[in-house]
């Protein structure tokens, strides 16, 4: 087992694509923060990428690295300037553990260190080649990337066990009050802003983080199917929380991702978040009368997000929603009672979920563990 620097066992390729191609391109928004292989990218798409990038090669996000965007490319194609590709030395390193160097938490804390920059910080490659881990021989590398295959594969399979369960509850949704967009059992319909006691913006200007901040700092990146996610979760100071009271969460709003690649996204405040604050996106507070949280979150989070809620954020530069919209989307009209009875439903879909999260999260700290004794 050896010390050695990132630099001395891959270097970065700056390999370029002039001219007319058909090669796929990515950007920033492209990247699932956390995930190791790349799943979206955009084909025959305007764009001005010159930076070429091969199959195998890792691609990761050098501006804003505590989103933690790098993943392995399936293919050869062009991406953005603010990404940097990363390819192994294989006289040196095993090609097919490097990504799981690099996505990993302990290269990340080291790339927001040397990052530079107040609104937008970005690494460079100077600085991210300097990263130091320990590493085996080349002959014992093969066993530890057979490890952490295996880590990963199970974490999908256990991801898979909660993508099954969401689609229960939203196929149970339909079987009980009908399709939110055709309104299959003939329903009133009332904008969601009759079923709101108020709605507001969350911050416009970023605060400063804090590793060992006192509160949580919940942005677009965390939310994801419905539900907050707390890897890659920010934190804020008691300080800089005092700057930003109208973010602060009391427990039971609903989250609408404002702007970006997850616009229109949706989560609820459960209890363990109350008492912390929401980033730039939209904070709905429902009223308790007419509105279960957990009801309107999952109708939300129906074919209603994508027949309703996504062409309502088309824009010509980057997706975008704002309260008028939101205010303004037509909704079933359910008795609270049978809302909360659908609530019930949902809550032991969850206890199911939380099984296979906490095996992901066992999964996860395994891989972490053998990731931090190369």
């Amino acid at each position: 087992m050896a010390k050695v620097k990132l630099g001395d066992v891959a270097r970065e390729y700056k390999g370029t694509i002039k001219g007319n191609h058909t090669l796929p391109a990515v950007g920033l928004e492209h990247f699932t923060p956390g995930e190791l292989v790349l799943e979206h990218w955009d084909v025959n798409a305007d764009n001005t990428f010159t930076k070429g990038f091969r199959k195998g090669q890792v691609l990761f996000g050098r501006r804003r690295a505590y989103l933690k965007k790098a993943a392995v490319a399936p293919f050869d194609g062009v991406c953005s300037g603010d990404i940097i590709v990363i390819e192994a030395d294989p006289e040196k390193i095993n090609p097919k553990l490097l990504p799981f160097i690099i996505q990993n938490d302990v290269l990340f804390d080291y790339a927001v260190g040397h990052s530079a920059g107040s609104l937008s910080p970005r690494v460079k490659w100077e600085d991210l080649r300097e990263f130091e881990f320990e590493l085996p021989e080349l002959d014992k590398q093969d066993e530890l990337v057979e490890l952490l295959r295996a880590s990963l594969k199970t974490k999908k399979a256990y991801q898979r066990l909660v993508k099954a369960a969401d689609d229960l509850v939203k196929s149970q949704f339909i079987e009980m009050f009908g399709d939110p967009v055709t309104n299959t059992q003939n329903r009133e319909v009332k904008p969601f802003g009759f079923f709101m006691e108020n709605i507001r913006y969350g911050t416009s200007q970023p605060p400063n983080f804090s590793e060992d901040g006192a509160f949580m700092f919940i942005r677009a990146t965390n939310i994801k199917s419905g539900r907050i996610v707390d890897e890659g979760m920010l934190r804020i100071s008691s300080d800089e929380a005092s700057k930003i009271e109208k973010c602060k969460l009391q427990g039971g709003e609903i989250i609408i991702v404002r702007s970006g690649a997850n616009t229109g996204d949706t989560c609820v405040i459960e209890e363990k978040y109350a008492g912390n604050y929401a980033g730039y996106d939209i904070i709905i507070k429902p009223n308790p009368r007419t509105a279960d949280p957990v009801f309107f979150n999952e109708l939300l989070n129906t074919h209603y997000m994508q027949q309703v809620i996504k062409p309502l954020t088309v824009r010509s530069a980057q997706p975008h929603i704002n309260t008028q919209q939101v205010q303004a989307m037509p909704m079933l009209c359910v008795p609270i009672e049978d809302q909360k009875k659908f609530r019930e439903f949902v809550e032991q879909s969850d206890k199911s979920k939380f099984v296979g999260e906490n095996f992901k999260f066992k999964i996860n700290n395994l891989a972490g563990r053998n990731q931090n004794v190369y």
